[in-house]
């Protein structure tokens, strides 16, 4: 276990059972499963080493609230058993012969370092690292990077901005380090951290017409449903009978058209293991054996698990009374 700062920790995994071995790319996520207090919680977590390295690491940052990410912090111990799964997520580096440039708010840093590591290990390209921060304590990898700076010298370079001392970045590019320079390159680019700032970064980055289609992101934050209760309001609402069977235990609750069926779940108590809500991780899958529900989102399902009757639940909303299995 590594301390990166008074809020983060890296957390270095070790595979318990030799039959299963463990394939990633960098930038990829671990969805793990936390037992607290007799409850289990899933989230995923962005692995924060480069498949060159010997050991698969995550790092977890506590934020605000957020029940696994501060037991992680506070009350993980090396030894202790964590169940995970396969490696998941399609943000990963898109060729290694051409430079990259990474921009990364926060823990948003967590799987650039990861890529950042593996193109230069694997490419002659160079690399320009970004990093928004508000203070040079809460600098997740600081450390690293500055050796990785003296490895690479002559291919690696980073700009931090700190707001405590910079002030909140208005998105004048022209106002960072080696933009120029990076602008002639034509790099792909990549760019981690909270949504808004994402957004308006893509809205700066689009003047230049090099970046189209080579623009390359990762959501941390749930994205609202489509037709979520609070963006429903002026349609008349529904409401149907759910029944769902999680470890040999059945429950009944009434549940609105207009909501997701993990909303209605998690409202009413009913311990169904959920993680990311974004239909990435695929905590919430269930199988529908009667009724109608409709997704909104199954990038993670198979065509197979689609044609079976498989859903996520952040994702569907009840169009009928339905019974589904977990």
């Amino acid at each position: 276990m590594i301390k990166e700062t008074p809020r983060a920790v890296t957390l270095e995994l070790e595979n318990c059972d030799p039959k299963i071995q463990f394939f990633y790319q960098a930038g990829q996520y671990l969805n793990i499963i936390v037992e607290i207090e007799g409850q289990s919680y899933c989230r995923s977590y962005s692995i924060s080493s480069a498949p060159y390295e010997e050991n698969l690491r995550i790092t977890v940052q506590s934020i605000d609230g957020g029940i696994v990410s501060g037991y992680i912090n506070q009350h993980a111990k090396v030894g202790q058993i964590i169940l995970c799964s396969q490696p998941v997520g399609d943000f990963v580096i898109q060729g290694i012969n051409k430079p990259k440039l990474f921009f990364a708010a926060g823990s948003g840093i967590t799987p650039i370092i990861a890529m950042l590591k593996n193109h230069l290990f694997n490419s002659k390209q160079p690399c320009y690292l970004i990093y928004f921060n508000r203070n040079n304590s809460e600098t997740i990898f600081k450390n690293e990077i500055s050796s990785l700076c003296s490895l690479y010298r002559s291919r690696l370079y980073v700009t931090y901005w700190h707001s405590s001392i910079q002030g909140r970045f208005d998105f004048d590019l022209e106002r960072l380090s080696y933009m120029e320079q990076i602008i002639a390159l034509e790099p792909d680019i990549y760019l981690c951290g909270p949504d808004n700032w994402m957004r308006s970064l893509q809205k700066a980055l689009s003047v230049y017409e090099f970046t189209r289609g080579h623009i390359y992101q990762e959501n941390f934050t749930p994205v609202r449903v489509p037709g979520d209760a609070s963006t429903q309001a002026g349609l008349a609402e529904q409401f149907h009978r759910l029944s769902i069977d999680i470890d040999d235990q059945s429950y009944t609750l009434e549940v609105s058209g207009n909501e997701s069926l993990l909303t209605a779940l998690l409202r009413n108590e009913i311990p169904i293991t959920s993680g990311c809500g974004m239909g990435k991780c695929g905590s919430c899958m269930a199988k529908v054996s009667s009724g109608q529900v409709e997704t909104q989102k199954m990038d993670f399902l198979t065509l197979e698990e689609i044609n079976e009757g498989y859903t996520l639940c952040c994702q569907a909303r009840a169009k009928s009374d339905c019974n589904l299995v977990v």
